[in-house]
C-alpha cells in the first residue's frame, strides 16, 4: 500500500501542488518577434525608427501586421512595458540574445547591425544596452549550403553556449507585475529591406487591414528561471 508522505518529508521537495507554498520553478525563454512591412508586393520596406518588443501580448492586435499574435510571434501574456510578466510571473533573467530571420540576407544584415542599438530597462532603469552584435541569440540556423546564390546568417552561432550570460551572480529578477522595456532604437537611418521572396518569404503574413506583407526580421530571447503558480 503506498505510503503518504509527512508534512516536514513533502517541505524539502518542490515537484507538485500538494502544498500551497510550492512553486512551479524552472527555466523559461520568453521571446518576441518583430515583423517588418514590405508592402502589397512583400518585396520591400522601411524598418521603423523604433521597436518596442514584449509589449504587445500574445492574443493581442499587433500593430504591423493587424492580427492578433500568436505563440509562433511571443509567449508574452502580459504588456512588459506596463504588467510585467504579469500577477502570477516572475523572470531571473539569466542572459538576452537576438536572432535574424533565416531569410535575411547579408547586406540586410548588416544594414540592421551597423544602425541601430537597444536598451533593456528595469523599472525605468538601464540595466542593459548596445548594439546588436554585442547580444548572440545562440539559437537558430547554422551551416553550409552547395545551393548556388542561397545565403544564412546568424548573430553569432546556434549553440546555447554562445550567447551573453550574467550568471548567478549577475542575473536581474524581474518579481512580477513590475513593468520592463526593450527598445531597439534607429536613431539616425531608418534602412530598407529587400526579399527577392515577395509572398513566399518564410513566415510572410498578411495584414489583415491594408493586405500589405509582413515578415519577420528579428527574433528576441529573454532566457532564465521563472516561478509559475502550480494551477498553470
Amino acid at each position: 500500500m503506498p505510503q503518504a508522505i509527512s508534512a516536514s518529508m513533502a517541505s524539502g521537495m518542490d515537484i507538485n501542488a500538494i502544498y500551497g507554498k510550492f512553486k512551479d520553478r524552472g527555466a523559461w525563454p520568453y521571446y518576441d518577434t518583430i515583423y517588418l512591412d514590405m508592402g502589397t508586393a512583400g518585396t520591400s520596406g522601411a524598418v521603423s525608427s523604433q521597436y518596442t518588443p514584449f509589449s504587445v501580448p500574445v492574443g493581442s492586435l499587433d500593430p504591423v501586421f493587424n492580427l492578433n499574435k500568436t505563440r509562433v510571434q511571443t509567449n508574452m501574456i502580459s504588456a512588459g512595458n506596463q504588467y510585467g510578466f504579469g500577477s502570477t510571473r516572475c523572470l531571473i533573467m539569466m542572459g538576452i540574445g537576438f536572432q535574424f530571420a533565416s531569410w535575411l540576407n547579408k547586406a540586410s544584415v548588416d544594414l540592421i547591425l551597423n544602425n541601430c542599438f537597444m536598451q533593456f530597462t528595469i523599472a525605468e532603469k538601464v540595466f542593459y544596452e548596445g548594439t546588436l552584435d554585442l547580444w548572440p541569440g545562440g539559437f537558430g540556423l547554422f551551416g553550409v549550403s552547395t545551393a548556388t546564390g542561397e545565403e544564412t546568417w546568424t548573430n553569432g552561432i546556434s549553440n546555447p553556449n554562445a550567447m551573453r550570460r550574467f550568471g548567478i551572480q549577475y542575473g536581474k529578477y524581474i518579481a512580477p507585475t513590475v513593468p520592463f522595456t526593450l527598445t531597439i532604437t534607429f536613431p539616425q537611418n531608418q534602412p530598407t529591406l529587400t526579399s527577392a521572396l515577395g509572398t513566399a518569404t518564410p513566415g510572410a503574413l498578411t495584414n489583415g487591414n491594408n493586405s500589405h506583407i509582413c515578415v519577420p526580421i528579428l527574433k528576441i530571447l529573454l532566457d532564465g528561471t521563472t516561478d509559475r503558480e502550480i494551477q498553470n
